[in-house]
């Protein structure tokens, strides 16, 4: 009964676990969170720069894409904004990342039509 319990109580607490990234470079910061119920499966997606946050996408609003060299996250703001954050980390393929791994990304901001591309550092997170 106690194993009982106790595999009941691991079982739950995985079930809470959402993985995410925390990116930063050039002045830019982005944050992609997994949702807790499907863990593939992105929750929020957030742009920010030294003034302030330029992007803060939920749920339908994230567009997510597997590529044979990563994963592509993508969503749209206010003002003709668009965000794509890349992250160099193929899911299912790659080993799995432990909390606080770098892997390299790719932000890309367009703005009515004008496009920057920044390189950033990714870092894994778990969160319970």
């Amino acid at each position: 009964m106690r194993f009982a319990i106790v595999l009941s109580a691991l079982v739950l607490s995985q079930l809470s676990l959402a993985s995410g990234w925390r990116c930063s470079g050039e002045g830019y910061r982005a944050t992609l969170t997994n949702s807790t119920t499907s863990p593939r499966v992105p929750a929020y997606f957030g742009v920010s720069d030294r003034q302030g946050t330029l992007l803060s996408a939920h749920n339908e609003e994230i567009s997510k894409r597997n590529l044979s060299n990563g994963v592509r996250y993508t969503a749209s703001g206010d003002d003709n904004f668009q965000a794509i954050l890349f992250v160099r980390y193929r899911e299912g393929y790659d080993a799995p990342l432990k909390d606080g791994a770098e892997v390299d990304g790719k932000l890309i901001l367009t703005v009515e039509g004008e496009k920057g591309t920044y390189d950033l550092t990714c870092r894994r997170y778990l969160k319970n």
